[in-house]
């Protein structure tokens, strides 16, 4: 999705700090994968835990495969909610530097630090 149709979508929050904080920390679609697989989670885990719907989890982690039909309209807030759930569990978004891409890493050595989502809340997600 282009910063202009981000805008567009989102001008109720255009001059909110969350709106900063996004644009700060945008995780691209192979970002999200990376994080999800470094919990091991699945898409209904992360669902559960950032309290989303898996749809919205697919759509955010498909979207650098879609032929342009698609248009991204998660909201900021599912965004927001996404990067939380996986900060919780001990998971750092970085940016890209002149030495090192984009990506994602544990926040300490010793990796992990939250919990797996409950089922009983995994099973409201399907």
């Amino acid at each position: 999705m282009s910063t202009l149709t981000f805008i567009l979508n989102n001008v109720d929050i255009f001059l909110s700090d969350a709106f900063f904080a996004y644009m700060a920390i945008n995780p691209s679609a192979g970002m999200l994968r990376a994080a999800r697989a470094l919990l091991g989670w699945n898409q209904r885990q992360l669902a559960a835990a950032a309290d989303v719907s898996r749809p919205t989890i697919n759509r955010l982690e498909n979207r650098d495969k879609s032929d342009g039909q698609d248009k991204d309209d998660a909201l900021l807030s599912s965004v927001e909610a996404i990067v939380r759930a996986f900060e919780a569990q001990g998971i750092e978004f970085t940016d890209a530097s002149t030495s090192t891409g984009a990506g994602v890493r544990w926040r300490n050595p010793k990796g992990r630090e939250g919990e797996d989502p409950t089922a009983e809340a995994v099973k409201r997600k399907l």
